[in-house]
């Protein structure tokens, strides 16, 4: 039997697609992470990662690959070598309304530029703080401490009792600005 040349064309364009996609997907490690949770075990703890807000993203929904480099596998006893090269995370991708707010606020400015981990640090375990008030003022706390006025008032204790029509840092300064 004779292939014919739009079959034989057809085979090698599924072929390089497969190889491709091969190339470029990660595989899966410990629930569901991709074989980058075998190296980074110790940064990513697999239980906290499936209870975060993040659970249903891939490492590389955040982390995108720039390019490969197969060959970087190491030899038994030397010290391991990602085999990806990773770009620059743009939490804007997905949080476009945040960053936009952000963008425009007195904490991305020259003279005080913070970036989103600076408040949401850990964000391989990170949960959600909507409609949380005590969560977001608590946030705020860590870099504003002298707002003892706030935190001493009846407001706050009126929060921590769980008192969530007590006003907070977000109702008069909005969340990302």
């Amino acid at each position: 039997m004779r292939f014919r040349p739009i079959l034989l064309s057809r085979l090698i364009a599924l072929w390089s697609a497969i190889v491709a996609v091969s190339l470029f997907a990660a595989p899966t490690g410990p629930a569901g992470l991709p074989d980058c949770y075998s190296c980074h075990e110790k940064t990513v703890h697999a239980q906290e990662y499936a209870k975060s807000s993040h659970r249903d993203l891939s490492c590389t929904a955040c982390h995108q690959v720039v390019s490969l480099n197969p060959a970087a596998k190491t030899a038994p006893g030397e010290r391991k070598v990602c085999i990806a090269t990773y770009g620059k995370m743009d939490c804007a991708r997905c949080h476009k309304p945040e960053a936009q707010e952000h963008a425009t606020s007195v904490h991305n400015g020259q003279r005080l530029p913070v970036s989103c981990a600076k408040c949401h640090a850990g964000i391989h375990r990170f949960q959600s703080a909507k409609g949380d008030k005590l969560v977001a003022a608590r946030m705020c706390s860590t870099c504003h401490t002298r707002q003892h006025d706030y935190f001493d008032s009846i407001h706050f204790q009126n929060l921590k009792k769980g008192n969530l029509d007590s006003p907070t840092c977000i109702d008069c300064h909005g969340r990302h600005n």
